[in-house]
């Protein structure tokens, strides 16, 4: 990666100012990869961290197939590969061993593209995030520099920034700045954002193995929770040899001498953190390109609840692996054996996280806040993913019948031109395809496995509309929906719709702009 590390003028004396549309504070995973996708986007984007070295030591060490199919949509997906491993059939074992639970993943095909759940090795990650960067001349890069002040005013935010050897100093102004700077972050403090706590704060000590061949035959193959009252403890396979030991600190125990963490039991600490990038700067992207910025304010709305939620299913498996209390560690395992079976069926493991419930969505629509399935797809360039066929757009997919009409409406032409979109035609099979011919702004591809045509069905539509980070925006039934639905959308991204107004006649069947922008 190239990095760059302006000069910097002394304290106290002239300043330099650089200005950029995003400054992002901290370079672990969440804030390289919101430097990837800014990047991607060729969005001026100024980038810092305190270390100059990546954290050599692995730490999270899961990930799901939406951080996957995020890493894809920059084009990273293929490098990372090389460093995971599909996460292996999860058992909860209680009280003498006996198997109270297990989790497994659905099987191919996968419904996002790739594999519902994986471990990683995550110095390697980091690498390949920050090398990612380098892509990207919009995007500057300075290491060993920490944030000793941040300033708003009405038309952006100012940064102090410190290089950490020479104590010299330089501002850095931008219009928006995006703290991914941990834990501890400099920003928040600064800001005066308060942290939330869920009232589950338990010290655990992890232990991270790299085994000789030998040893890592002898070790099970698979994950599993040992929810034994006389030391709770996670067995994980890692990616290679590497295999971790989580074991919880008991009362009584000096947590003073030895590391303490809270263990992630769904691993999805710092996919949080990447999706939350992943809304935001789709986001980001459109305010700068002239939406409201009022739009920016989706982001608490959509992703505090969905943090919380996930948090809390996390928290709920915490509270099963970390009773210490005999009695009630046996009564637990014979209240989950009569709820799931004995032995106890399998439960899929993605099916624990949720949707979004609010935000920049058509909350009218059936499957609003959704993530979009991401089939294999035939075009006349061969066999792609479908995100790889049309980008991390806006999309409205609709089945062949009805994308051609959609295309030659003037409202939805113009609503998804102005949203950045396109229009994909999804046929049955590859004969079906020479029916319609590739071109602005028709995507044209086939389905065969059937993907969507099974969605439509249950959902009972013919159309979706999807955000560039996957989520389903709403759905329709014919021209006149889709219309008002692409509308809405506008409407919601705070895009001008006069703009949509003056490019589009009046509606002969009488649809109204944005209309029914009332939300349940």
């Amino acid at each position: 990666m190239t990095v760059s590390q302006p000069a910097v003028p002394s304290v106290g004396g002239t300043t330099t100012n650089a200005e950029f549309d995003i400054d992002i504070v901290g370079l672990g995973p969440v804030g390289a990869l919101a430097a990837n996708l800014l990047g991607q986007r060729g969005i001026s984007t100024f980038a810092c961290d305190r270390s100059t070295i990546i954290y050599p030591l692995p730490r999270a060490l899961g990930f799901d197939h939406e951080t996957m199919r995020i890493l894809q949509a920059c084009d990273l997906a293929d490098a990372v590969q090389d460093f995971v491993r599909v996460y292996p059939r999860t058992e909860y074992r209680g009280v003498d061993g006996r198997m109270i639970s297990q989790f497994e993943s659905v099987p191919e095909p996968f419904p996002l593209g790739w594999a519902p759940n994986y471990t990683f090795n995550q110095p390697e990650f980091e690498r390949i995030l920050r090398s990612g960067i380098g892509r990207y001349p919009c995007v500057d890069v300075m290491l060993g520099a920490e944030v000793s002040a941040v300033a708003e005013d009405p038309d952006g935010v100012t940064l102090r920034v410190r290089d950490v050897d020479s104590a010299a100093g330089r501002d850095v102004r931008a219009r928006y700045v995006i703290a991914a700077d941990g834990g501890g972050s400099t920003i928040r403090r600064q800001l005066g954002i308060e942290m939330e706590s869920l009232d589950f704060d338990e010290p655990w000590i992890v232990i991270d193995i790299i085994c000789d061949d030998l040893a890592a035959g002898f070790l099970p193959d698979r994950v599993i929770q040992y929810c034994e009252p006389a030391r709770p403890t996670t067995y994980v396979v890692g990616p290679g040899n590497h295999r971790r030991w989580e074991m919880m600190i008991l009362p009584g125990e000096d947590a003073a001498t030895i590391a303490t963490v809270t263990p992630p039991f769904m691993a999805q600490g710092m996919v949080q953190g990447l999706r939350d990038v992943f809304n935001l700067t789709w986001k980001l992207d459109l305010v700068l390109r002239g939406a409201n910025p009022d739009a920016l304010d989706s982001f608490e709305t959509e992703r505090k609840p969905h943090v919380r939620a996930t948090s809390e299913a996390a928290k709920g498996l915490g509270q099963v692996i970390c009773e210490l209390e005999l009695d009630r560690a046996r009564a637990r395992d014979s209240r989950m054996l009569a709820d799931s079976g004995d032995p106890p069926r399998v439960r899929l493991r993605q099916n624990l996280i949720p949707g979004l419930t609010g935000g920049l969505l058509d909350l009218n629509s059936d499957a609003a806040g959704e993530i979009l399935p991401q089939p294999n797809v035939h075009t006349s360039h061969g066999e792609r993913r479908l995100d790889d066929v049309t980008g991390a757009t806006f999309r409205l997919i609709a089945r062949s019948d009805l994308a051609s009409a959609l295309a030659a409406d003037p409202i939805v032409r113009a609503a998804v031109d102005l949203l950045g979109g396109c229009i994909v035609a999804v046929h049955q099979s590859h004969s079906d395809n020479t029916s319609m011919p590739n071109g602005d702004p028709i995507v044209v591809v086939a389905d065969p496995a059937g993907t969507f045509d099974r969605w439509f069905q249950v959902h009972q539509c013919s159309a979706v509309l999807v955000r560039p980070d996957h989520y389903v925006y709403g759905i329709g039934d014919d021209v006149a929906s889709v219309a008002r639905l692409c509308a809405k959308a506008l409407a919601d991204c705070g895009l001008d719709q006069g703009l949509l107004e003056r490019q589009v006649p009046a509606r002969r069947d009488g649809a109204v702009y944005g209309a029914d922008r009332s939300r349940s």
